[in-house]
């Protein structure tokens, strides 16, 4: 049997259902590695003989292996109750026949909150959650709702979670009988229990940190399940018309009363049955808007423009295929005409290649990267270590670059013979992809980023580099950072400019590195406040914020309404590194931690910063909106 799931869902947890309830012997090897092909060699033929169940975990990862396991099974003599279960992504590394010779079955998470809550009321016995006490109940209906939503957000990656995290029904189940476990035990039998009396931390802990929390690896990712949690898991939950999630904006898909008037929260049913809890689920509408999970409107947007980035990624795959395919029938053609001296022996897509490069090198790529003069005044400076490294790198992926285009064109010209090496980089070219092993690895990249648009981006990054160094020093005396603004989302190494300046900053004051602390004015600093400050500051440009907009009047973080934008562009911001003896006080529920990715894939942590809050707005409004700084934005 094949177990086929999309991408953060795992199915291997209803085979391990399965197998206890019919107490079935079982054994489960996960693939990936030669190890986990020995012991799936071993796995099969023991239980073949003696009929036990083996599951295979992941076979997506081993495509090559998987090619010789017909072979296996076709020559084993298995015992009737003997059972192979594989699971695995929906990926191309699957052989045709293997999926035509296996009883498939495919899962996918629900597809909303309301399918996601019926899903998990179906899985529970009315018997179990009406067993005394009576506040059982209500806590199923929370776990429920926790579970819906941290599942609804996986599709909203990496803005809903960094990534997509395998949360799955095994984590709902455990955390199912984590609760039994608390109740029987302070109910001792009593029908109803104190909700003052439920051992509430113990089980936000157990959520937050072990079942849901385990699979989650990300800082703010923690912050947001825990929000979550500590929302849900309270006293105040038993109350009258408590509010699982608030903040609606009208037309989000929740009516009150015959007149359809909008309400701007969704509140939890009473009652204490699975009955009356699927009767409100059933009233649910299908569908649910981004804010139902906490996040803005907008993040609806930017997966749809995710997905088409995607897509227009795999596009230009099939049509370099397709091109390469048209041109294998006319080989043998051109090669014939080549040898009469009537044609090119050069594949047109090879040629189409050609030119292509040879237009990108004219328009985008610099002759050079000059390097920077070293001398005993310059070298102690972190900032000139800093674009000392940056010139190194640049200079030599443009050598590489180049050299590339002009070999291509000499292909073209049939000047040269291509290598193995050139024909994979004019493969990738042809495709659409960045040349992963030639061109790719040295700074960070959306993974959904075309070559021609990384020509572009990486023709920016020098000319940027190129001016910020035309002084060959980078001395602070003729470089005003204050004022001289740099795209840090445009350097190789962003994170490690940050760093510098830090250095530098520590050096100038006298004072050590772990003294300093950021502080960061979205919009710049104003001239007086540069005029009257020491050094520490720094211009930096091209940054996004998403997630929520900026109030610049006020100077602090605002919600956005019905028009906010998916990213905001901040046209400069400053980074000021201040001693922490001169900072001012504030308290901590008036600063928000926001992290500054590298670009809007956020898998890339540059830094994590500070911003101010307005007044009336708590932390936990603005964890779930995942407020971020993107370095670099398409």
């Amino acid at each position: 049997l094949l177990l086929v799931s999309s991408t953060g869902y795992d199915a291997s947890s209803k085979v391990d259902d399965l197998a206890f309830a019919l107490k079935k012997k079982y054994q489960t090897v996960s693939m990936g590695s030669e190890e986990g092909f020995e012991q799936a060699n071993r796995a099969i033929a023991g239980g073949a003989k003696s009929g036990s169940w083996v599951m295979l975990r992941n076979i997506h990862l081993c495509g090559e292996w998987l090619k010789g396991l017909e072979k296996k099974v076709f020559a084993l003599n298995p015992s009737p109750t003997f059972r192979l279960f594989l699971t695995s992504e929906i990926h191309p590394a699957i052989p045709p026949n293997l999926c035509r010779l296996s009883q498939m079955l495919v899962f996918q998470p629900p597809a909303g909150v309301r399918a996601s809550l019926l899903r998990s009321f179906a899985t529970i016995p009315a018997q179990r959650m009406e067993k005394a006490p009576a506040e059982r109940s209500r806590l199923y209906l929370l776990l429920a709702w926790l579970n819906a939503i941290v599942a609804e957000r996986r599709r909203y990656a990496p803005v809903g979670w960094t990534k997509p995290y395998e949360f799955s029904d095994a984590d709902q189940k455990c955390a199912l009988d984590a609760i039994d476990t608390w109740m029987d035990k302070i109910a001792a039998g009593r029908a109803h229990v104190d909700p003052m009396k439920i051992p509430w931390t113990a089980i936000q802990t157990l959520l937050s940190q072990s079942i849901y929390g385990g699979r989650v690896d990300n800082k703010f990712d923690d912050t947001l399940l825990a929000s979550f949690v500590q929302s849900l898991f309270v006293p105040s939950s038993f109350d009258l018309n408590f509010a699982l999630v608030s903040g609606l904006t009208p037309g989000s898909g929740i009516s009150d009363g015959p007149d359809g008037s909008s309400r701007t929260s969704i509140s939890a049913p009473e009652g204490t049955t699975k009955k009356q809890f699927m009767d409100w689920i059933q009233a649910l509408p299908s569908n649910n808007t981004p804010e139902w999970l906490g996040l803005p409107r907008t993040a609806e947007t930017a997966l749809l423009i995710a997905q088409g980035s995607a897509l227009r990624q795999k596009f230009a795959g099939m049509q370099g295929q397709l091109d390469e395919t048209a041109s294998e029938a006319a080989e043998a053609e051109r090669k014939a005409a080549a040898k009469t001296g009537t044609g090119s022996s050069v594949a047109a897509w090879v040629q189409a290649l050609g030119q292509t490069t040879t237009r990108w090198k004219d328009a985008y790529l610099p002759d050079g990267v000059r390097e920077m003069d070293r001398s005993t005044g310059n070298v102690d400076s972190g900032i000139f270590r800093f674009f000392e490294r940056e010139c190194r790198i640049g200079q030599q992926l443009l050598s590489t670059v180049r050299a590339d285009i002009s070999d291509i064109s000499d292909v073209c010209s049939e000047v040269i013979k291509p290598t193995n090496r050139l024909r994979s980089v004019m493969k990738s070219l042809n495709d659409g992809r960045i040349p992963a092993l030639e061109w790719g690895g040295r700074y960070t990249t959306p993974s959904v980023m075309l070559v021609g648009a990384w020509v572009q981006d990486f023709g920016k990054r020098l000319d940027q580099l190129i001016d910020l160094t035309d002084n060959k020093s980078c001395s602070l005396a003729q470089t005003d950072w204050a004022r001289r603004g740099v795209w840090l989302g445009g350097l190789f190494s962003p994170k490690a400019f940050i760093t510098a300046t830090r250095q530098e900053t520590a050096a100038q004051l006298k004072c050590s590195v772990q003294e300093l602390r950021l502080q960061v004015i979205l919009g710049g600093e104003s001239e007086d406040v540069l005029r009257a400050k020491p050094f520490g500051s720094f211009c930096i440009e091209g940054l996004s914020l998403e997630g929520a907009q900026w109030d610049s009047e006020n100077g602090v973080l605002a919600a956005g309404g019905d028009d906010q934008l998916v990213s905001i562009k901040i046209e400069k911001a400053s980074f000021r590194w201040v001693p922490e003896s001169k900072l001012e006080p504030r308290s901590a529920d008036q600063d928000l931690l926001v992290p500054l990715y590298a670009n809007n894939e956020r898998s890339e942590l540059l830094e994590t910063l500070k911003l101010p809050v307005p007044e009336g707005k708590p932390l936990d409004f603005w964890h779930p909106r995942a407020v971020a700084l993107i370095a670099w934005a398409d």
